[in-house]
């Protein structure tokens, strides 16, 4: 009994490290536990028509965050992609994110956010975000989003805010949730360069990275898909956003983007403050323009968000949107040259080949919710209550009106399929066809309205 009790004073540090309640009743007669892990998710509900809300590896990832011991040998394999070396590139679309000059910041956010699961091949938003950096960033963490300021008419894009903002809950969701939104900052085209940060000189004329670069820990890259003029580097996309990250003379970049001996896009993407602290491309295909520069207003949509950690990849990726919607020939010549050029010595900053690429295109209906984990289960204000009737499992749970109605809860066995599911908060510890469930673990949903909330019931009764 006392080796009992010490494994439930472990457990239950444990469950207290991810503020996890544990609930334990006993008796003097008769000695029964019934443990709820009411460590509730919360995450959009995107269960595709007819099929079950949750796959075994999801049910599996979720009993290792609570802390349940499961069987990691199913996991082997799983159901991400080979490591194949290549440069991989996810291209996330959803015609629904945009409505006449109307943007659906919600889809917008479910592209961004399986986008970067389906990049990391982490199943659980604030983990798929963790993994984009060298190390788990910490509360001291700064990390700055590098947008693609223009002006004119890219400066009249609708989708851009939401894509931002959807890279901002991403990265507040880290942490537990606790991720400091002030350790996010906003690039400034207008910031200065200090004497002493570091510089680089094309042909005659020297260029200094700007400060913001040297202050924040990291940055991510959010470029648009957009097309240049005539006679410039094809396209303005992640690696010609990046010239506003210099002091100096950037008109001269225009006459060194196709050159051999000075290809200036790839000797600014070289700097070695760019490659070690850029984390992520994330690029805004929604609206595009495929036919000339920033000045000019979006001619077309292809409703997608583009996600790599290689700048040249993303950015063939996008140059194959815009030649799918019309880009002139003489553009794609000039963006595959300074491609071509950025994957050489002696500047290779990345992959030019399409043939070492691993492309992932995904599309909505996801296959998966986003797991979120941005809110406890108290601030969503979840209850679950245990009790027996009739010497079975009577399981109520509470939560909180303003996640609307009406209400459904399923309950999933440790296989991931699903073994009940009705209208209302209360399970009886049946299946659908009235069979015992036995002892566990067990998943709980709680649809309600357009929302989700699951987490993790273990009734045990002897």
């Amino acid at each position: 009994m006392n080796v009992f009790f010490f494994c439930v004073f472990l457990l239950s540090s444990k469950l207290q490290k991810y503020s996890v309640p544990l609930y334990i009743k006993f008796s003097y007669y008769s000695f029964s536990v019934c443990i709820l892990i009411a460590g509730a998710e919360d995450r959009d509900y995107k269960n595709p028509e007819g099929g079950p809300f949750m796959d075994r590896r999801d049910f599996l990832k979720t009993s290792a965050a609570a802390g349940t011991v499961v069987s990691m040998a199913p996991l082997l394999g799983g159901t991400g992609h080979a490591q194949t070396g290549k440069a991989k590139v996810v291209i996330a679309n959803d015609p629904a994110c945009l409505t006449g000059n109307t943007a659906n910041s919600l889809k917008i956010q479910d592209m961004v956010d399986h986008a970067i699961m389906t990049l990391t091949g982490k199943g659980i938003r604030a983990e798929a975000y963790e993994a984009l950096f060298p190390e788990r960033p910490t509360a001291s963490t700064t990390i700055m989003l590098k947008y693609n300021e223009g002006t004119g008419g890219q400066a009249s894009l609708i989708s851009y805010p939401a894509v931002k903002n959807a890279v901002k809950a991403g990265l507040t969701s880290m942490l537990g949730g606790k991720f400091p939104a002030a350790n996010i900052r906003e690039f400034n085209k207008n910031d200065s360069a200090a004497s002493d940060n570091p510089q680089f000189a094309i042909g005659s004329n020297m260029y200094r990275v700007k400060n913001s670069f040297m202050a924040n820990t990291y940055f991510i890259n959010i470029p648009v898909c957009w097309a240049t003029t005539s006679g410039m580097a094809g396209v303005t996309m992640s690696m010609k956003s990046m010239m506003s990250a210099v002091a100096g003379n950037l008109s001269a970049f225009h006459a060194n983007f196709t050159n051999a001996s000075t290809p200036a896009l790839s000797m600014l993407n070289s700097q070695a403050v760019f490659r070690q602290k850029q984390v992520l491309v994330l690029m805004d295909a929604i609206q595009i323009n495929s036919a000339s520069g920033p000045t000019t207003p979006p001619n077309g949509q292809a409703f997608s968000i583009i996600a790599s950690k290689d700048m040249v990849a993303a950015d063939y990726q996008g140059m194959l949107i815009l030649k799918g919607k019309g880009l002139p020939s003489d553009r794609e010549t000039a963006a595959k040259t300074v491609f071509d050029l950025a994957s050489k010595a002696p500047y290779p900053i990345g992959v030019s080949d399409p043939a070492n690429m691993e492309v992932i295109n995904i599309s909505a209906p996801w296959t998966t919710g986003v797991v979120w984990r941005s809110r406890s289960a108290a601030e969503m204000g979840l209850q679950v209550h245990s009790g027996t009737r009739n010497g079975k499992p009577h399981i109520i749970f509470g939560l909180n009106d303003r996640y609307g109605k009406p209400i459904e809860l399923s309950i999933f066995n440790a296989q991931g399929a699903k073994i009940w599911s009705s209208p209302g908060l209360e399970w009886n510890g049946e299946t659908t066809t009235g069979d015992s469930i036995g002892y566990g673990p067990f998943m709980y949903s709680l649809k309600a309205g357009d929302r989700m909330v699951r987490g993790q019931i273990i009734p045990r009764l002897k």
